[in-house]
């Protein structure tokens, strides 16, 4: 990663100096420098007194996984790939341009404010991001902004609650999430003697910022929605649904127990599932994906995607036997009928991944616990395997071969006091 000699302090931030980048910041800048600076950040919802109250000496929700992933998230058109940087204290977006390899930062102008889980929307013209506070109570909002930055209209409810994962529909006037389920009776259904949010299927309408919610059903892990191609059913990936309680007349959720019984069968379904518009998900979901190469449930085929056309982008293993275990883990293709290899390197094992909204460019992150020494690639997870219908695979490093512009492309919300009903 190359940058300008008069970078300024949040360059510090870049993936080149993380660790030491943190204790500096975490050292240098006070609450109460930030307080001066950004004296909304400890007037908001976010910071109400209930909120800093009941997450007192509590851990923030350890169900939510990484909720500052990496990504990736591709442009309609594969030219653009939005990737989230975690960092401590704060995670920044970077969107690169895959052809010049210039890229940019999206961030906030206060640098305790996290962003994650970039998506693109089908026109091309708006960028997703999950938006969460300093303190990190679990809570976060949904920016829409463009991929260059600027004004973003806030999506966020009362009382304040979690929202993960934003995809847009096919006419990118509507944004596919999950949120967290709230308690009826009670100010929150989430408890914070387990660090459990329940997350259930919501849909927000853009222009009217209106948060409507999809499935009665929760979940305590979740990993990826999309639509279908005409926008009437939802392909999910996530843990074992929540278990309704009502207790009183007061709804509430508590994470399931596993099924061991059916645990193989089960895990396989719940990595790759369809629900229909207007249904629930079934006892037993069954998954939309062709049986994988591996018998060992945690290896069941993992869904990562989907394009225009419905065709499902998907991680399973396949045999190699460069890698120690004799296979390594692969990005494939579902149209079906039949099962194409999108990426598929015989020198590493992929993670993560993302298919383009037109289905010609496919992107995975490399994986550190396999990389043939030969191969020279950097044993960091800064790299990226870019492939498609029309183009040889090549490895892309965000460290080495990404020139990122020196100022921060900054997001400012159009109008906060707007609340999502």
């Amino acid at each position: 990663m190359r940058f300008d000699a008069d970078v300024k302090r949040r360059d510090a931030l870049s993936i080149l100096s993380r660790a030491a980048a943190a204790l500096s910041l975490g050292a240098c800048d006070s609450d109460a420098r930030v307080a001066r600076e950004f004296p909304e950040d400890f007037r908001s919802p976010w910071n109400s007194e209930s909120n800093v109250n009941s997450a007192q000496r509590r851990p923030p929700p350890i169900n939510l996984g990484n909720a500052y992933d990496r990504g990736p998230a591709l442009s309609p058109d594969g030219s653009l790939m939005a990737i989230c940087l975690p960092n401590s204290p704060v995670n920044e977006v970077a969107v690169i341009n895959l052809q010049s390899k210039r890229g940019w930062f999206i961030a906030h102008p206060n640098y305790r404010v996290k962003l994650a889980h970039p998506s693109f929307s089908p026109d091309g013209r708006k960028l997703a991001l999950v938006v969460t506070p300093p303190t990190y109570f679990g809570i976060s909002e949904i920016w829409v902004t463009s991929p260059e930055g600027g004004d973003a209209a806030v999506i966020k409810s009362e009382p304040a609650r979690c929202f993960m994962l934003p995809v847009f529909s096919r006419d990118s006037a509507r944004i596919v999430c999950f949120a967290e389920m709230l308690g009826q009776g009670t100010e929150s259904g989430r408890s914070y003697r387990t660090g459990l949010v329940h997350l259930g299927l919501a849909e927000v309408a853009l222009q009217a910022r209106e948060i409507t919610p999809i499935t009665e059903t929760a979940w305590s892990w979740v990993s990826y929605v999309g639509y279908d191609r005409n926008d009437q059913g939802f392909f999910l990936r996530t843990g074992e649904p929540s278990d309704r309680i009502v207790e009183n007349g007061v709804v509430h959720w508590r994470r399931s127990r596993l099924d061991h019984e059916n645990f193989s069968e089960r895990k396989r379904g719940l990595n790759a599932y369809y629900i229909e518009r207007g249904k629930e998900p079934g006892e037993l979901p069954v998954s939309v994906l062709p049986r994988g190469s591996s018998p060992v449930a945690r290896n069941a085929p993992a869904l990562m995607g989907v394009d225009s056309s419905g065709r499902l982008l998907y991680l399973d293993n396949l045999p190699n036997a460069q890698s120690p275990n004799g296979s390594a883990s692969a990005l494939l293709i579902w149209n079906g009928a039949e099962v194409h290899q999108a990426l598929a390197p015989d020198f590493a094992s992929l993670q993560d991944g993302a298919i383009s909204f037109d289905g010609q460019v496919t992107v995975g992150r490399i994986t550190r616990d396999f990389i043939r020494s030969e191969s020279s690639v950097p044993a960091n997870e800064s790299t990226y395997l870019i492939g498609g219908l029309m183009r040889d695979p090549t490895l892309l490093n965000i460290d080495r071969d990404i020139t990122f512009d020196r100022v921060r492309k900054n997001i400012t919300p159009v109008n906060p006091s707007e609340l999502a009903r």
